[in-house]
């Protein structure tokens, strides 16, 4: 009997195959859809959950000019992490982390330039690095230990074991040899998950520095259990502030727990916003796909309704007939569950690549998401249809013809609303993320960045830059050459100790500053708005010189600064030239007070090469062979400006629109398939309707009409209640950024229009069916 059952129901599937295939391709798209959506989300919530003292480990960051204009910096100062250990029993241990680049060279092999972490040996106290080989206890206590990663010892030891073998690494021209003193597997999810950690004890004769002023590293800490942190920050930033009372600094302390979601990164703010509107539209999709699959299963039982009732005529118990619809769903259940783990597990590499993930379908907790997600999909929309009155009495709702149960639920045309109203508030979404991300991609950030590259150096090439810049402008092709401390899209010191002529409201400058050479500006193609740029002829006169921005010159007060005093970290000279503001960081923040100095002796450590169009790789070669003559002890590591800001500043952005039009095709997508399949439902339900209209003369052209009149007044319904809803959501989110798109109505239309398209592409079919079929035909089976 259950094989028999068995066979009926793989019959019944495929008896109508274009509702079966509805339904297999919406199953299977929303499964994944929902798994990718809620695996991402979880990832983002759960950020640093590998570490099992994480309730208890805390970030200490730098506020400067607490009593005034905040501004906070991750990074501190080197001695902060012995000395606070000492001075408050509340913090157990404490570890320093700072990042470099240095070239790797193994077994007399180079590498390129690879991210180094230098950490304290109380990290591996604080934080949970998962050993496979090496003892955790003693691992960086050695002079010029290093950790490595499973990934790393697989890749540049052959796949044998590293404990013990030398490495050597060249950072800003220094050589160390190191030893790996264990290997530990890489987290996924978390900031520490870098190949190569090596001990501050390896750099202590190159980094140790007293200044309590100098920002070089970050500090973590573990902190006893119920401590309060408030009183603690307050007590910590009183303490702090004595070390150097002549620079107004405090510290802030922060959980590692969520920072993710309240930070990111440190360079594009956090994922917290993107969390809460994902989960929003998340729980939005789950509840359409399930509406969606109600739909399909209560159409899928009023179209056998005559061989219900005749099963029953002839003698088969509703206990049979349920039985065999409850194979069926499993069946169901069956299927969609292997075809959903198969595109699943096709798409995860590539959905790991777009999002910087590293995902994996195979752990635990998203085998839970996985099944929980396929459970509840088919399990309810299987179930409903076993509660309403077609398994009551298939016979008598048969011979009275009395509405089904679903059609009292549904309200007639409400799911049909809703699902418009849910793919045009997805489209209007989509449309207006993509405006944005094009408006941040293509603005005018101040200077130009194309066709500008940037080369980096490890060490300060102040004394060859003038050999560099004489030999770079003789290739053809290269406009201008020039140099600065950092990069033009990363100027983020702290410009400290600022003072100026005419200062009588003694007001703080809240800003940014880099050291530069002449010619910066003419080859960022910035615009000087007052005074001179830092040409070569300026650049001759002796003394230090100035060239500050818009918005320092707004906050500093001055009509006309040309000429007068300036002093930055102790460095006197006068200001040359006003500069045009342009974007030095973050373009969420804006653009903040920024201050180019010249001539106080600041390392130089980027090169800034202006290249004419369409010569950008052609010249690679020939500014190589220069470079390498010039500094041959150098890597010639170089990158386009346009890139860096493009990985760096409009990554999140690039992320959220990838996800937010990724989810927003899903969720069209599964409404389409729900609008379908009430297409089928509505029109099935008019076919007496139907017949009788064609009996009396109408044409099929009136009848398809007459259909289209009322899904358009259904439309008209869901704008009303998609575009408000649109609007606030945008509104607030917009709300993050300096620079946003206007909520033009024209996005509004077009979303109106792409949705009206597809509203008639998918109700076509169902609509055309109903039309062709002769009313003889409907009538008799009636």
């Amino acid at each position: 009997m259950k094989l028999l059952n068995f066979k009926v129901s793989i019959r019944v599937l495929f008896k109508d195959r274009i509702s079966f295939l509805a339904t297999v391709v919406g199953i299977v798209v929303s499964v994944a859809s929902i798994f990718f959506t809620g695996i991402w989300i979880l990832d983002e919530i759960f950020y640093e959950d590998c570490h099992e003292n994480l309730d208890q480990i805390y970030q200490f960051s730098t506020v400067y000019n607490p009593n005034s204009n905040i501004r906070i910096t991750q990074s501190t100062c080197f001695p902060l992490a012995e000395e606070m250990i000492e001075t408050f029993p509340e913090v157990q241990k404490s570890f320093r982390s700072g990042q470099k680049m240095a070239e790797l060279t193994i077994d007399n092999e180079s590498f390129s330039t690879f991210s180094f972490c230098f950490i304290d040996p109380a990290a591996l106290e604080v934080l949970s690095f998962k050993f496979v080989e090496g003892n955790p206890e003693n691992a960086l206590s050695v002079v010029n230990g290093i950790i490595i990663s499973k990934e790393a010892q697989d890749k540049f030891f052959k796949g044998g074991s590293a404990v013990g073998k030398t490495l050597t690494m060249n950072s800003f021209g220094v050589e160390k040899e190191m030893v790996v003193t264990g290997v530990c597997k890489k987290p996924s999810n978390s900031q520490f998950n870098l190949d190569f950690y090596a001990s501050y004890l390896s750099l202590k004769d190159l980094d140790e520095n007293d200044s309590w002023v100098r920002l070089s590293c970050r500090t973590y800490g573990l902190i006893n259990k119920g401590a309060d942190i408030e009183k603690l920050e307050a007590r910590m930033s009183t303490w702090f502030n004595e070390k150097d009372p002549e620079t107004e600094m405090a510290l802030k302390i922060k959980t590692l727990k969520y920072k993710r979601l309240r930070e990111g990164n440190g360079a594009t703010g956090g994922t917290k916003t993107l969390v809460i509107n994902l989960t929003i539209l998340l729980v939005f999709m789950f509840s359409m796909v399930i509406l969606n699959y109600i739909i399909l299963s209560s159409l899928r039982l009023k179209k056998r309704i005559k061989s219900m009732a005749l099963l029953k005529i002839f003698g088969s118990s509703m206990a049979n007939i349920r039985r065999e619809y409850i194979v069926e769903s499993l069946v169901y259940m069956l299927l969609f569950s292997v075809m959903s783990i198969l595109l699943v597990n096709y798409l995860i590499d590539d959905f790991n690549t777009i999002f910087d993930k590293k995902l994996s379908i195979f752990s635990s907790s998203n085998h839970l998401i996985f099944f929980i997600v396929i459970i509840l999909m088919i399990v309810i929309s299987g179930v409903f249809p076993l509660m309403t009155r077609y398994f009551n009495d298939p016979v008598k709702l048969l011979l009275n013809n009395t509405k089904s149960e679903f059609s009292v639920v549904i309200k007639d045309k409400i799911p049909l609303a809703l699902q418009l109203t849910g793919s045009l508030f997805m489209i209007v979404i989509s449309l207006f993320y993509y405006s944005q991300y094009l408006l941040l991609d293509k603005m005018n950030i101040g200077y130009n960045k194309e066709n500008l590259i940037e080369i980096y150096s490890n060490r300060d090439v102040q004394q060859k830059m003038d050999i560099l810049r004489s030999r770079w402008t003789e290739i053809e092709g290269v406009e201008n050459v020039s140099a600065s401390m950092r990069p033009p899209w990363n100027i983020t010191s702290v410009a400290r100790n600022v003072s100026w002529e005419n200062n009588k409201e003694n007001t703080v400058f809240n800003g940014n500053f880099a050291g530069i050479s002449y010619d910066y500006i003419k080859t960022m193609q910035g615009k000087i708005v007052q005074g001179s740029a830092l040409t070569e002829d300026v650049q001759k006169n002796d003394g230090i010189k100035y060239i500050i921005n818009e918005k320092a010159k707004g906050i500093m007060g001055l009509e006309n600064p040309i000429g007068m005093k300036m002093s930055l970290l102790g460095d006197e000279g006068y200001i040359i030239g006003v500069v045009e503001d342009f974007y030095h960081q973050n373009f969420d923040e804006g653009i903040s007070p920024l201050i180019l100095q010249y001539g106080a002796g600041r390392p130089l450590n980027v090169m800034l090469v202006r290249l004419t169009p369409h010569n950008g790789n052609k010249k690679m070669a020939e500014l190589k062979s220069v470079f390498e003559e010039i500094l041959p002890d150098e890597d010639f590591n170089w990158n386009y400006v346009e890139d860096c800001i493009d990985m760096v500043y409009l990554k999140k952005e690039r992320l959220e629109r990838n996800l937010v039009i990724i989810f927003a095709i899903a969720i069209i997508f599964i409404c389409c398939i729900g609008l379908f399949a009430l297409s089928l439902y509505l029109t099935l339900k008019k076919e007496k309707n139907i017949a009788i209209r064609k009996i009396h003369g109408a044409t099929k052209w009136k009848i398809i009409m007459f259909f289209v009149k009322e899904y358009i007044i259904i439309e008209l319904v869901a704008m009303v209640l998609a575009f408000p809803l649109a609007y606030l959501f945008l509104r607030n989110w917009l709300n993050n950024f300096a620079v946003k798109v206007e909520l033009t109505p024209w996005l509004f239309i077009l979303a109106a229009v792409i949705m009206f398209v597809i509203l008639l592409l998918v109700l076509l079919y169902a609509i055309i069916k109903a039309v062709v079929v002769s009313p003889t035909v409907v009538l008799r089976n009636s």
